[in-house]
């Protein structure tokens, strides 16, 4: 009963706004525990400073987009602030970023905006969440990135996406009984080498992968990226879902690969994923791209080095 009266007192259109505005400008949002700040979203646009003094601005529709409300209560350091901080870094030097799995584009912005020159291409195959990524680039006036509705996976034509009952989802996958699934459509789906050679992707530097479990078939479908550009590669990795076959792609490559925790990057000698899933993210870096190994902390470069 007392969380359905807040719920509606900050439903609100004024008194809403106004307790929220008065949280977020002050240190008490950060004692707020995140199912509090879920009663409170903010509706509407807002912005939040990046590490090197520029500003994202993103639009919030309601409590079904997780990521955009620890944004607004927290900043940039509310969603995986140990992986976008090195992502917009090494996207700063970039040519190409690709960003799979986008949903409703907050990596996709960091990337565009770290380098207003680096080409930018961002999937994201549910339409609502596509729409809504189409509406955060046009928000930042972003011109050097294109979004586009397909399934990234190690073939090309066209799979079966399953989506769960809910406003936004972030859980969307490609594999049957990944999550319990009221809709299930039929989706065109390429390869990130098709996509590359067929729009002239000449360098690609930074990949985020985030498909829900399918991962490993991102990177089955761009053996041919791997081998010519060695890009810097973000990954999530679920405990228990595709270690394996993701470690059996990479080493195939060359490539090695780092954890990314709160206590930095972290070398693991086989990729596991978290099992308490604190830290799901992975970056899988080739020797070769000196260019962008320097980039990364001491630690991990002596890894690379020795």
């Amino acid at each position: 009963m007392v969380k359905n009266c807040i719920r509606r007192l900050l439903a609100h259109e004024r008194l809403g706004r106004n307790a929220r505005s008065v949280l977020r400008a002050t240190r008490t949002a950060r004692l707020l525990p995140d199912h509090v700040k879920r009663l409170m979203p903010e509706t509407g646009e807002f912005s939040i400073s990046l590490p090197d003094g520029r500003s994202a601005r993103l639009h919030c529709p309601g409590p079904e987009d997780g990521v955009a409300i620890r944004l607004y209560w927290d900043g940039f350091k509310g969603y995986e602030p140990e992986t976008t901080a090195l992502f917009y870094h090494l996207c700063s030097r970039g040519v190409c970023a690709i960003d799979v799995g986008a949903y409703t584009g907050y990596y996709t912005l960091l990337a565009a905006i770290a380098n207003p020159t680096n080409r930018v291409i961002s999937f994201e195959p549910w339409p609502p969440n596509c729409e809504h990524l189409i509406k955060n680039i046009r928000l930042n006036h972003l011109a050097n990135v294109r979004a586009e509705p397909l399934i990234v996976s190690g073939q090309a034509g066209e799979m079966t996406l399953y989506v769960p009952d809910v406003d936004l989802p972030s859980s969307a996958s490609t594999l049957a009984g990944f999550r319990q699934a009221a809709t299930a459509i039929r989706k065109a789906s390429i390869t990130l080498d098709i996509y590359a050679t067929t729009h002239g992707l000449d360098r690609i530097d930074v990949v985020k992968i985030d498909t829900e479990a399918t991962e490993h078939e991102v990177l089955q479908g761009m053996s041919e990226i791997m081998e010519r550009d060695a890009p810097m590669i973000f990954c999530e990795v679920l405990r228990g879902r595709n270690e394996a076959e993701q470690q059996a792609v990479l080493a195939e490559h060359g490539y090695r690969w780092f954890w990314i925790t709160d206590r930095g990057l972290i070398c693991q000698r086989d990729i596991r994923g978290d099992p308490d899933y604190r830290f799901s993210n992975y970056l899988y870096v080739h020797p070769r791209r000196a260019d962008l190994c320097q980039m990364l902390p001491d630690e991990a470069r002596r890894w690379l080095s020795a």
